[in-house]
């Protein structure tokens, strides 16, 4: 695999480095954050990205796959796998380098980077510097700007998550930032999608601002979607939409069991409960870890915990402050009671938990500003 074969190669990653440099300046004010932070935030996101081709380069990372499937036919469409594959060929048709396309997700999951820095940033700027410092430790976290760096589903999905945290904090001027959320999510993982779908009917039928024949009328459009998007999504997902309450059973089981021969997978499937989200927000710990990358991410989790721990203090005190923190809530413990049932292998989880985790992180920070700010 080799970086640059033509000059084209060389001036296309310097065009889209450029590229992303000038979206960070722009962007940094429709989230509220000053330009030279949004850069630094770039800058920040992109050097991970370069360690992540040198991470793919060395290894059997999917990122690769994707690069070399190169297979521009769209009667083959499907979300998932291989939308990832024909945007990349797509990326490919125009001659992009490896490095090149790495620098174009980079960009998507960037642009989730900043969404989270300025949906953190609207609790923590008028914070104690405790609190500020807690915050900005969560945005430079390693592992999210990590696997949110590289060609594959990941950079998108974190995009969509980081979007529709953003719009979740102003939903009635943000709707069409929030759809654009669901849009990207689809495109990559229908059943994620789902949920955040789900999560936003649930959270304005029980919206006491939001009147009755609205209500009637969420509820239908809410039955609607469900009903078009549950089975779509569970056919994405493997499950055979016939297969009623047994075949769902047996899929779960299924998923807890596969991945076990890695070095990186835990047995999940005897655990109870509370102990499977448990290990997937959480581990592996320091002890566990059995390589840089594990070791960062174990490092990561102790801040999550931390986190955690000091935001349970204070969030049943929590003032309503606009934001649809009701479809936060649903959307993420949905999303992690059905990722942490289904998922068997700590480095699939070390991924994909960062589809709900800044949503989690953005509750307890915020209970945790607001209850600095009082006690002042």
């Amino acid at each position: 695999m080799y970086l640059f074969n033509s000059l084209w190669h060389v001036l296309s990653v310097v065009l889209i480095f450029f590229i992303g440099l000038l979206i960070a300046y722009r962007i940094s004010r429709k989230f509220y954050l000053k330009a030279s932070f949004s850069i630094v935030l770039y800058l920040w996101h992109t050097l991970f990205c370069l360690v992540f081709v040198k991470f793919a380069l060395t290894t059997s990372a999917d990122a690769t796959r994707y690069f070399n499937s190169n297979n521009l036919d769209f009667s083959s469409f499907k979300f998932g796998t291989r939308a990832v594959e024909l945007l990349t060929s797509l990326l490919r048709f125009i001659d992009l380098s490896y490095l090149g396309c790495f620098l174009f997700f980079n960009i998507i999951g960037f642009v989730g980077l900043v969404s989270i820095a300025g949906s953190i940033n609207t609790y923590t700027k008028n914070s104690n510097r405790q609190t500020k410092t807690l915050g900005l430790i969560f945005i430079f976290l390693p592992s999210m700007s990590f696997w949110s760096s590289a060609i594959g589903k990941d950079a998108i999905s974190f995009m969509a998550t980081g979007l529709a945290l953003w719009a979740s904090l102003n939903f009635k001027r943000r709707k069409l930032v929030m759809v654009i959320a669901i849009m990207a999510m689809l495109f990559v993982r229908p059943h994620i999608a789902a949920i955040m779908l789900i999560a936003i009917s649930m959270s304005l039928l029980f919206d006491k601002k939001v009147g009755s024949k609205m209500k009637v009328g969420l509820f239908l459009i809410s039955l609607i979607c469900t009903s078009v998007m549950i089975p779509f999504a569970l056919k994405y997902a493997g499950v055979n939409d016939t297969a009623g309450t047994e075949g769902l059973s047996n899929y779960i089981t299924a998923r807890q069991n596969s991945n076990l021969e890695g070095g990186s997978s835990v047995d999940i499937a005897s655990m109870p409960l509370p102990m499977q989200m448990f290990t997937y927000l959480f581990r592996p710990l320091p002890f566990e870890a059995r390589s840089i990358t594990t070791l960062f991410a174990s490092i990561d989790n102790i801040l999550l915990l931390f986190i955690l721990i000091l935001g349970l203090k204070h969030i049943r005190r929590f003032k309503a402050d606009g934001s649809n923190r009701a479809y936060i809530w649903t959307y993420s413990l949905t999303t992690l009671l059905i990722l942490s049932l289904t998922t068997a292998n700590l480095g699939i989880a070390m991924r994909q938990k960062w589809m709900f985790v800044p949503l989690l992180a953005y509750l307890f920070l915020s209970a945790i500003a607001q209850h600095k700010k009082h006690n002042k």
